[in-house]
């Protein structure tokens, strides 16, 4: 049996556009609904699910009326195949049930596959340097505000000063010395210390940590 499943994303669009490019597969059974794609949650696609059986064939009009995400085409190509049901997408001219089909869906999975892993090790990379620019940040602040002269590797620090400030977009802000307010680094943009007044007087000079905050 030949099944469509046709999409568009609001009630204001139109769906004949698709119909009428899937009217030639001879189409038995149609499943169509108006609905976002932002997720596989969507009754008509559920319902398609259910009813296809084993040696039908599911026509899109391309794979965004299936999937909006890579992830979620290749679960849903999998549930079909699970099934023994084919897919063909008339835009992108892809039929899994040829050697040429089974190729590109094994492409995409991989780029799929690849795409994930370095995202993930840039949010890696970017989030241990994000922790290590702030806590040096905070250490810079710590010694302005509290107007302590930084030595050895505190000094290091407050020689990236500058460069800190200008990652932060913080290149105007000038600490005050002796006493600094969350509401004072707020109007630059970035809150550095709580949003009681630090009390600089009682942090011991040169000596910083997570606790102090």
């Amino acid at each position: 049996m030949n099944v469509a499943y046709v999409r568009v994303s609001t009630a204001e669009q139109n769906e004949a556009r698709q119909v009428e490019a899937l009217r030639s597969h001879n189409i038995d059974k149609w499943f169509t609904e108006k609905i976002s794609g932002k997720n596989t949650h969507r009754p008509q696609l559920q319902a398609m699910l259910d009813f296809v059986r084993e040696g039908d064939t599911v026509y899109i009009h391309d794979f965004s009326r299936l999937a909006r995400g890579t992830k979620d085409l290749l679960e849903l190509v999998e549930q079909l195949q699970a099934k023994g049901v084919h897919l063909i997408s008339n835009k992108e001219h892809l039929d899994t049930s040829t050697p040429t089909g089974k190729l590109m869906l094994t492409m995409i999975a991989a780029i799929n596959e690849f795409e994930r892993a370095n995202t993930l090790e840039r949010q890696r990379h970017l989030g241990n340097a994000d922790i290590k620019t702030d806590v040096v940040f905070l250490q810079v602040a710590h010694h302005a505000a509290c107007g302590v002269q930084p030595k050895g590797a505190a000094a290091a620090q407050q020689n990236g000063v500058d460069d800190l400030r200008r990652r932060r977009g913080l290149e105007q802000l000038a600490l005050p010395r002796g006493r600094a307010t969350a509401a004072h680094i707020q109007t630059h943009g970035r809150t550095v210390f709580p949003q009681q007044e630090h009390r600089a007087a009682s942090a011991r000079p040169g000596v910083f940590g997570l606790a102090d905050l």
